[in-house]
């Protein structure tokens, strides 16, 4: 008897499944604690008060000096407590950004009982957005699929391999943020992540 296992080859700019130790290669701004456990990495934002000028913290791998033009951009997260005004996923900007004040934004995010596109051109936001409630302790899968000024965005449920939010949107702007960042957006929270993955197209 032959057993076969089926894998899939891509060609990826940056891929971190979380099962071995690699947080000495990513740069953090106001994480509290960052680890990795078995097969998937642990951080926490712990703050009193989230104001404009500190809203978002951030995590991205430190060799990731820019996005190539078109590319694909996904994550896995889990999260096991929600603080107030929750909220976390991928960023795109400009900059590597704590404010959201007169800032560039392309974000996948999920919050309390929302998620998807928020597209924020010098601190103007535009939402695209579908109600959800976010469940804890549930694997969503959230990617970027981003081609010239066209947007891709999906939320995906892993655990019951449902589709919650896919869109597509024209925002013109994109074009030129090539910097990458995990977000967390709010106060106090923990976030499980995995499989953290940039692919050119």
């Amino acid at each position: 008897m032959f057993l076969t296992k089926t894998y899939e080859v891509e060609d990826c700019y940056f891929y971190d499944d979380a099962t071995t130790d690699n947080t000495s290669k990513y740069t953090t701004s106001a994480i509290s604690s960052f680890t990795q456990d078995t097969d998937h990495y642990i951080a926490t934002k712990t703050m009193a008060s989230a104001s404009a000028t500190n809203y978002y913290a951030h995590l991205y791998p430190t060799d990731i000096a820019d996005l190539p033009s078109d590319y694909e951009f996904s994550i896995d997260l889990k999260v096991n407590s929600k603080g107030s005004d929750f909220q976390s996923g991928l960023q795109v900007s400009d900059s590597h950004i704590t404010t959201y004040q007169y800032m560039n934004e392309l974000s996948n995010l999920l919050r309390q009982s929302d998620l998807g596109i928020f597209y924020r051109v010098n601190g103007t936001l535009t939402r695209h957005t579908g109600n959800h409630i976010l469940s804890t302790s549930v694997w969503y899968r959230l990617t970027f699929k981003v081609e010239g000024t066209s947007v891709n965005a999906v939320v995906t449920n892993l655990d019951s391999s449902s589709v919650v939010f896919s869109e597509t949107k024209t925002l013109s702007n994109v074009t030129g943020w090539h910097k990458s960042q995990l977000a967390f957006g709010g106060q106090t929270q923990t976030l499980h992540f995995k499989n953290l993955k940039v692919k050119p197209l």
